[in-house]
């Protein structure tokens, strides 16, 4: 899915008149046993605008990596319905919006428009991309877009929230015996 991505937001700058859509640098981390393949299907590709990398990196360069990056994919899915993508509570701890591919549970993490989107298709998410990259000129500053920032600010209140007041919200309620 990421790939096919890839190459609908390459099309888009290219077919793009203006200088609207930036182009992209997309990290992929992890060393999974589908790494090297991935790799020879990103290479193949030609891309013009996008940049596919692949990065296995220490619990330090990844935060820092998170911390420099404007926008987090989460592509997880979870068997059970029940787990949460713990990649996209490094981001948000990072004060890093989110796109995250949707299901049952993400709710509790994803606030689509507050500090994230989901989606379901490669298509959204492309259309994401582009909705939230429009505009943007590398300037995490100066440059960003309005859509963006409000997602950057929306991630970083959640990451203000703390445990304890998750808990208060959310768990102690259920276990709480009228």
């Amino acid at each position: 899915m990421l790939l096919d991505v890839a190459v609908q937001y390459d099309c888009a700058v290219t077919a793009s008149k203006s200088a609207a859509l930036p182009p992209m640098v997309l990290i992929v981390t992890g060393k999974g046993p589908l790494r090297a393949a991935f790799e020879r299907q990103a290479k193949l590709l030609q891309l013009r605008h996008v940049a596919v990398r692949t990065a296995f990196l220490s619990a330090e360069d990844y935060a820092l990596l998170l911390g420099c990056a404007d926008l987090g994919i989460s592509l997880h899915t979870s068997s059970s319905g029940l787990d949460l993508p713990m990649k996209v509570v490094d981001m948000f701890g990072a004060a890093l919006p989110v796109a995250a591919r949707e299901y049952a549970t993400l709710k509790e993490l994803v606030t689509p428009g507050r500090n994230g989107e989901t989606f379901r298709t490669g298509a959204e998410l492309t259309q994401h991309l582009q909705r939230l990259l429009a505009g943007f000129n590398g300037d995490r500053v100066e440059g960003a877009t309005p859509q963006l920032e409000r997602l950057r600010r929306g991630a970083a209140a959640w990451a203000a929230t703390r445990w304890e007041e998750q808990w208060d919200r959310l768990a102690a309620p259920i276990f709480t015996t009228p």
